[in-house]
Order: structure tokens, then C-alpha cells, then sequence
């Protein structure tokens, strides 16, 4: 699974993909995100798994919070993805389709700030 920042070269830009996966690498992030859920973790620094290429450096953490703060810039290629557990819910049942064997498409997972997340088997929107 590949990590990138896409600051311009789209309206929907600035964002975040995730892209270039496999199926048992969702089923892996899928996993993170039910931690946050259900409390035995507080966050999760994407760009630190082995499973996932950080491309030019992008970081991006995923946070369990109190409201929908959404994705936020923290530093040049650094970000945070802060949301509660109703709507990190939200996000893990996005992600079910892509636990296929051949998935395709993609998926908003949050808009609720200036830039957004998005998954995308191939990178395309």
C-alpha cells in the first residue's frame, strides 16, 4: 500500500490516497482502525508500517478524538487524520469492498477539512 500527499493537479486536491494495495493489506488497516475504535489504541502512524510505502515522505496518523476534526496539516508532509469512533466506524465499513480478491474504484473515506483522505485501488478517482 502506497501513502501519498497530492497537493495540486486535481479540484479535489489537497489530499491524501492510499493506493496500490492488496487485499490482506485493507484487511491490515481495517484491523488498525477497529483499535481505534474500540480503545486499545489511540493512534496509528501509517508511514511507520512495513506495509505501507510512504511516498516523498508523506506521514500521515490516524487519531481517535473527541469530535470530526477530519484530516489536518501538521508539518511539511505530515498529517492527522482525528475522528471519533462513530465515524472511524464509518471509514472501516468503507473499506469492506476492498478486501475483494480484485478490488477496483475508490472511496472517500473523510472531506470534513481542507484536505481530504481517499483510497483508490489504482490511484484513480
Amino acid at each position: 500500500m502506497k501513502l501519498e500527499f497530492l497537493e495540486a493537479g486535481s479540484p479535489d486536491c489537497p489530499l491524501i490516497r492510499l493506493y496500490d494495495f492488496s487485499p490482506i493489506e485493507v484487511q491490515r488497516l481495517r484491523g488498525l482502525i477497529k483499535s481505534l475504535i474500540d480503545r486499545s489504541r489511540g493512534s496509528v502512524v501509517l508511514s511507520e508500517l512495513p506495509w505501507i510505502g510512504s511516498v516523498k515522505g508523506c506521514c500521515l496518523t490516524l487519531r481517535l478524538g473527541d469530535g470530526e476534526q477530519g484530516v489536518r496539516q501538521t508539518g511539511p508532509l505530515i498529517f492527522d487524520c482525528t475522528l471519533n469512533e462513530v465515524n472511524w466506524d464509518n471509514v472501516e465499513g468503507l473499506l469492506e469492498p476492498f478486501c475483494e480478491s480484485e478490488p477496483t474504484g475508490y472511496q472517500w473515506l473523510c472531506r470534513r477539512s481542507k484536505v481530504s483522505l481517499i483510497v483508490s485501488r489504482d490511484g484513480r478517482w
